[in-house]
């Protein structure tokens, strides 16, 4: 089995974006970071991502880089 199948598809629901636009507004982070911190957040899921360093600011997201473990 791929790791791909292991995977959801998460939508960028109206809830995503109206966090989307919170985390931008307090972190000061890229569009496409803050959609990506808002759905792990909402499905309070841990992000999996080598690009740790653009989402420590913000606080409530836990952020692993899978090349460090």
């Amino acid at each position: 089995m791929a790791v791909t199948e292991e995977l959801d598809e998460v939508a960028v629901s109206s809830q995503v974006i109206d966090t989307a636009i919170i985390l931008r507004k307090e972190s000061r982070i890229k569009v496409p970071d803050a959609i990506i911190a808002a759905s792990a957040l909402i499905m309070r899921a841990v992000l999996l991502t080598r690009n740790v360093d653009d989402f420590k600011a913000v606080d409530m997201l836990s952020v692993i880089n899978p090349w460090n473990i």
